[in-house]
């Protein structure tokens, strides 16, 4: 049976398991569980997408590899019939060097702080975007200035995709934009976990995040605020370590907000409680602290569908952020999870924001792969906006 994610699977409904080959009772794994590991098989980014150095090529092949492993786990008869499968579908470049191995990492979470390293090393510098200071200015500053500015005032909040540079930045560079002439206190990033999952929220508390711009400071008395604010905030540094989402979002803010402090989270089960309470406890946490914050929701949207298809199931999602509709985009992903791998960000960010008084949101740009690869047969939606 060859698998192909390439194009759709049935990520809303826990029995089409049997997609997979599985002739297992699944009855007892939670609902998030399997729902998390399709999504996850859905969020491979264009595979042949960059070249910095010969060695840029954009994905979502790690985390794509890295669900079959957690699949290959609970259903180890599966895996060498799913391995032969798939892997015959993958660029050969993904293949060199690739081994089977745990998709666990260390899973450990803890609500006491101190257990988190103090500097974040870049995961997917040189790969992803350039390593090289220069060249990544070039680029940034390129695709900024082919990107309109929003509103004269600053945003609350801004969503931008978190693809490879080449495909996401020129989409991302609307919502950095709209936010360049911002200075606020801080910067509060949300997006989702693609490697490890996990219940809740992990908050990075501690030191800083490298660049190649140079590092980022956490705030760190503001994310200990957010920490104290909800127990579903823990501290899983598992879920950090190769985890690109936030990190496509740095270059932008340390070209454009020099020495501004961040506080980086990443979502694990991209459930309503997780979701509506990380919301409540950011926005009860600025108010604490009185700072003047961006929130910054990191997600690409529908992944390896065909252009027509995915500007059809993206355009449930711009509509409802750009009508600040937190809970009608849940309802929304809930039906069907294919519309975006951030969209539990997304939801915490809207919901934040309209609880510190935004009161209105723009969709500043939408774009696909396509735009770039040429290829319109199966693509990623990516969209920007802001919200003021």
């Amino acid at each position: 049976m060859r698998v192909d994610v390439r194009r759709r699977g049935d990520a809303s409904c826990v029995n089409r398991l049997q997609l997979f080959g599985v002739g297992k009772d699944v009855g007892q794994l939670l609902r998030e569980d399997v729902l998390f590991f399709l999504r996850q098989l859905q969020m491979r980014e264009r595979r042949d997408a960059l070249d910095v150095g010969n060695r840029q090529w954009c994905g979502h092949v790690g985390p794509l590899c890295a669900s079959w492993r957690v699949l290959f786990s609970l259903f180890p008869a599966e895996r060498s019939r799913a391995r032969e499968a798939r892997l015959e579908t993958l660029h050969p470049r993904t293949l060199q060097g690739y081994r089977w191995q745990s998709p666990w990492m260390d899973g450990t979470t803890s609500k006491y702080h101190g257990s988190m390293p103090h500097l974040r090393r870049a995961a997917v510098a040189g790969t992803w975007y350039p390593d090289n200071p220069a060249r990544l200015t070039r680029e940034l500053e390129a695709y900024l200035a082919n990107a309109t500015a929003g509103e004269d005032k600053w945003p609350r909040a801004i969503v931008a995709p978190h693809a490879g540079l080449k495909y996401s930045g020129p989409v991302a560079a609307y919502a950095y934009n709209a936010a360049r002439t911002s200075r606020p206190d801080a910067v509060v990033l949300i997006g989702p976990s693609h490697f490890v999952p996990f219940n809740g929220v992990s908050i990075w508390p501690i030191g800083a995040w490298e660049t190649p711009l140079g590092t980022l400071a956490i705030d760190e008395e503001l994310a200990h605020a957010v920490a104290r604010a909800s127990d579903a905030i823990v501290e899983n540094a598992a879920a950090h370590a190769r985890e690109h989402s936030l990190e496509m979002q740095l270059p932008f803010l340390a070209h454009l907000m020099p020495g501004v402090p961040i506080v980086p989270m990443v979502m694990g089960y991209q459930t309503r409680q997780t979701a509506f309470a990380l919301g409540g406890a950011v926005a009860d946490a600025v108010r604490a602290t009185g700072r003047k914050v961006v929130l910054v929701a990191s997600s690409d949207l529908s992944h390896y569908e065909d252009a027509r298809v995915a500007a059809r199931l993206d355009g449930v999602v711009i509509e409802r952020v750009a009508a600040l509709d937190a809970d009608g985009l849940m309802q929304a992903l809930e039906i069907e999870p294919r519309h975006a791998c951030g969209g539990g960000p997304m939801v915490a960010v809207l919901d934040a924001a309209t609880r510190l008084g935004a009161s209105t949101a723009r969709v500043l740009r939408y774009a696909d792969s396509g735009d770039v690869s040429g290829d319109k047969s199966s693509v990623v939606g990516y969209m920007a906006a802001a919200i003021w």
